[in-house]
């Protein structure tokens, strides 16, 4: 029979080569040739008919996943969590073609509670979840998200749905298909997401369900990541606001501070000059003792106002000219008192008899080496003894200052933090030298602000040397930008 119907035969292995090529719209003739011919051809056309459904599935489920990756790349890009509600349930309701989408996030230290939903134009928002249905719906989700699963229901008229209440009789229009899938993360559940049909029942694939919980995956830890980065903002905006306020509290104490502290010193010279008639050598003594002190406060005054500027931002450089080697005179004769309280022997100073001329903030550096030669006779013992070289750096276009001291010397381990805001070496803490921990800080800034250097070399309880380089004109901009 077979050799009587060549021509059906010859059609067939056509048809079959075609299929092969992916041409799955070809349909073989029943109707034509022999038994086996016809049987041929009616499995023929079924294989196509399952060739081209899955194709068709595997189409959707392609059109499924591009738009899903596009809802998830959007909503790594959305730091507001009810944004990432409103755009999630909107995709997901595009995406999927369904009825309504709702979702609602339970109160929860986590993330915000949230209600989102998404429907078809002709129907109404469903109305918030009430007491007697919220319970519910949270152990629902709670239920599904420890079992991993979630809840598909194809058609409601055929499934007893009186174990859930919460959610399916929340719907006020009725439901006929829902897709019903936890939103957590590894702590546990906050949130559930609901799909819904109302005219028709639906069959919810592997394909669907499976996305359907991958999105909640990627909206769950989009807010968590999102509630994190919140609080922590606010945790940095509530931790500027207290700096700002620190700031500020500083700025108005110094400045209250130095206006009493300028008549304490002015009457205090009137004093020593004999204004006030001859006083005892007692006196004197005490008054110089007063002196040290108000010197002390001055300077501790002027840290605290320079540190507070540097915190705002607001410490300028206001350059001029400066003879270097008259700031340092300056320095050395009101640290003198300071010296010779301490039994601390100021060697002669060397520098050029003809100055050492600059264009810098003569101010600023003249709380620099105040603060330094301070430094180095605090943490000197009686006997000991400061030196200071100041001259011309051959190397470069500028100058250098060194101040070398044989006092107690600074740790090992802790030379590298010597500039750091509030540290202090444990052994002048041991040794309850007095300070705040600001003064090298402030110098190594105020240094740096005019585009110089500072380096230091110290070796327990043999001394300390600092040198400081400065260009001849300050150089802030090229400071910055470093």
């Amino acid at each position: 029979m077979i050799g009587r119907t060549p021509d059906h035969l010859r059609r067939l292995t056509s048809l079959v080569s075609r299929m092969a090529n992916g041409e799955l719209d070809s349909v073989a003739d029943e109707n034509r040739g022999g038994t086996e011919v016809r049987a041929l051809a009616k499995a023929l056309n079924l294989l196509g008919s399952r060739a081209r459904s899955e194709a068709a599935s595997e189409q959707d489920a392609d059109h499924f996943r591009q738009r899903s990756r596009l809802i998830t790349t959007t909503l790594r890009r959305i730091t507001n969590p009810v944004l990432m509600v409103d755009h999630l349930v909107r995709g997901i309701g595009q995406t999927f073609e369904v009825d309504r989408v709702w979702l609602t996030i339970f109160p929860d230290s986590r993330v915000p509670a949230i209600t989102g939903q998404w429907h078809r134009d002709d129907l109404q928002d469903l109305p918030p979840l009430d007491a007697e249905h919220i319970e519910p719906v949270r152990t629902l989700a709670s239920r599904l998200w420890i079992s991993a699963q979630v809840l598909a229901v194809d058609d409601h008229r055929l499934v007893e749905t009186r174990l859930d209440p919460g959610l399916f009789d929340h719907a006020a229009d009725g439901t006929s298909a829902s897709l019903v899938v936890p939103i957590g993360d590894s702590v546990g559940t906050f949130g559930v997401l609901w799909l819904s049909m109302l005219d028709h029942p639906r069959h919810w694939g592997h394909t669907e369900s499976g996305l359907a919980q991958y999105l909640a995956a990627e909206l769950a830890h989009s807010m968590v990541q999102a509630s994190v980065i919140e609080r922590q903002a606010q945790a940095v905006q509530m931790l500027r606001e207290l700096d700002q306020a620190k700031t500020d509290f500083i700025s108005t104490v110094s400045h209250e501070l130095r206006t009493p502290l300028t008549s304490i010193t002015g009457y205090l010279e009137m004093l020593q000059d004999g204004e006030a008639g001859e006083l005892p050598d007692e006196a004197h003594e005490m008054l110089q003792v007063i002196d040290r002190n108000a010197t002390r406060l001055r300077n501790l005054i002027e840290d605290l106002l320079t540190q507070s500027r540097i915190d705002a931002d607001r410490l300028k450089i206001e350059a001029g000219p400066v003879d270097l080697c008259m700031v340092l005179d300056s320095v050395l004769t009101s640290m003198m008192p300071l010296a010779a309280s301490g039994r601390v022997a100021v060697k002669p100073v060397e520098m050029p008899s003809d100055g050492l001329p600059l264009h810098a903030d003569g101010q600023q550096l003249e709380q620099v080496f105040t603060n330094l030669i301070s430094n180095s006779i605090k943490f000197s013992l009686p006997g000991d003894s400061i030196s200071l070289v100041a001259g011309e750096d051959a190397d470069a276009d500028g100058v250098f200052v060194q101040i070398s001291d044989t006092g107690i010397g600074i740790p090992p381990g802790e030379v590298d933090r010597l500039f750091t805001r509030f540290f202090r070496a444990s052994n002048a803490t041991a040794a309850a030298v007095p300070g705040t921990g600001l003064g090298l800080s402030i110098v190594h800034e105020i240094v740096q602000r005019h585009g110089g250097a500072i380096d230091v070399d110290s070796e327990l309880e043999r001394g300390t040397t600092f040198t400081v380089w400065l260009p001849r004109r300050a150089q802030p901009d090229a400071a910055a930008r470093r």
